[in-house]
């Protein structure tokens, strides 16, 4: 490597990390704390300048075809507005990227505007595409734009989103879990909503662990637990039991697969403290109500969150979906490190908001990934567009886990404070 190059990637690296230190991590966290991102390119080419000025006083050339790294050489591009949907106590705004992309994009500001009048713009640097901007007056009526921004500065804004007056969303389900310790998941409840689920008979995710209505309860204390242990019999599928643990769908199998409660759209969401431990694989999810109908994949699936307890600083969210009613066309999905030094065996709020523009993941409040209609695809029509049902499960082993092994403490325990879900 050449003088120049060694010098130029310092001064990068040197301004990558300062701009990085004004804020979360851009490629997997978002923030309604704006950043001052316009700092880094005028270090790097102050660093730049240093470093050339020390070449010519050691008569040091630089080498030929060297470069400086690729940067952008103007703003980004004004994204497409295309609409806000109501979240308690705000709004999800949602927008396509620009589009061709004439320079990289780090981060979006949304601007609020009340009437003529516009707010404080929020900086979210991250590239999702989705954001929710909270602390809206309710009853009033708002609309958005969002700028697209990079290391030189923000771009042209996009044009306003439709007025939306801020009314927070009906509560639609709410289990708080409250009762006696030992009583099932839908004690204190008008019926009967949570299930088991037989799909480990069949060898649902290619687990050795068969799903039994004594590992689910609540503790007394306002929680549901889903507990695992060590020691089963029979098959699960084709492969022998070994562990017993609890997966409660919202889907009644005994009666056809018929749902106990389904809903189109809205946010749906649940606090959780998971298990650490190789092999555990806890779960929020969603999937299609319409399953025993079309099928899986068709039927669709939305992972509110996965994680697995050899990882316990990171969750992921996913997509499924298939465009030609039996293959998996659509598999959509990414990882979030939880920030810091925090794992899954504390309390999280994880929360999915779907609705006709797409869905967003958030853990905590934050997004942690976005899906838009048009990155779907075909599948986006034939499996995102009808109701879903709600599950929640702790699996122990299968093939994107692995097996336990001498750490992992059995009894492992999945706790859940609520399930929530609003239109």
């Amino acid at each position: 490597m050449s003088f120049r190059k060694i010098c130029v990637a310092i001064a990068a690296a040197l301004a990558v990390t300062i701009q990085i230190s004004t804020g979360p991590a851009l490629a997997t966290t978002s923030s309604t704390t704006p950043a001052s991102l316009s700092a880094a390119p005028g270090v790097a080419a102050s660093l730049e300048a240093t470093a050339l000025a020390l070449m010519a006083a050691t008569g040091i050339e630089p080498a030929s075809g060297s470069s400086t790294p690729t940067s952008p050489s103007t703003v980004p591009g004004a994204p497409t507005a295309a609409a806000a949907t109501a979240i308690t106590s705000g709004a999800m705004v949602w927008w396509a990227a620009p589009n061709p992309v004439a320079s990289p994009v780090t981060g979006y500001i949304v601007t609020p505007y009340l009437g003529p009048v516009a707010l404080a713009g929020i900086t979210f640097p991250s590239t999702a595409t989705a954001e929710a901007v909270t602390g809206l007056v309710e009853g009033q009526s708002y609309t958005f734009t969002v700028a697209a921004i990079n290391a030189i500065g923000a771009g042209q804004a996009s044009g306003r989103t439709q007025s939306l007056t801020i009314v927070d969303p009906a509560l639609t389900f709410d289990d708080e879990f409250t009762g006696p310790a030992g009583a099932d998941a839908n004690y204190g409840m008008s019926q009967r909503y949570w299930m088991l689920d037989p799909c480990w008979k069949s060898g649902c995710a290619g687990s050795p662990t068969a799903y039994s209505s004594n590992n689910s309860y609540l503790d007394g204390n306002g929680n549901l637990v889903l507990q695992a242990d060590q020691g089963a019999t029979g098959m699960c599928g084709s492969v022998a039991c070994q562990y017993t643990s609890a997966g409660l769908t919202m889907l009644d199998w005994a009666n056809g697969g018929q749902p106990t409660w389904s809903q189109q759209y809205g946010t749906f969401s649940a606090r959780i403290k998971m298990p650490v431990g190789r092999g555990l694989w806890p779960a929020f999810w969603l999937e299609g109500s319409n399953d025993a109908t079309v099928g899986w994949p068709a039927s669709g699936e939305i992972d509110g969150v996965e994680a697995h307890g050899q990882d316990p600083q990171s969750v992921s969210g996913h997509a499924i979906g298939s465009a030609d009613g039996t293959s998996e066309s659509l598999n959509y999905g990414g990882s979030y490190t939880l920030p810091d030094a925090q794992d899954i065996s504390g309390w999280h709020t994880y929360s999915v908001t779907w609705s006709p523009y797409g869905i967003v993941w958030q853990v905590d409040g934050t997004t942690m990934l976005t899906m838009s209609a048009a990155q779907a695809g075909p599948s986006w029509a034939r499996s995102l567009q009808h109701p879903f049902s709600i599950l929640l499960d702790l699996t122990v082993g299968g093939p994107t886990v692995g097996l336990p092994d001498a750490s992992t403490v059995f009894p492992a325990k999945m706790l859940v404070d609520y399930v929530r879900a609003w239109s």
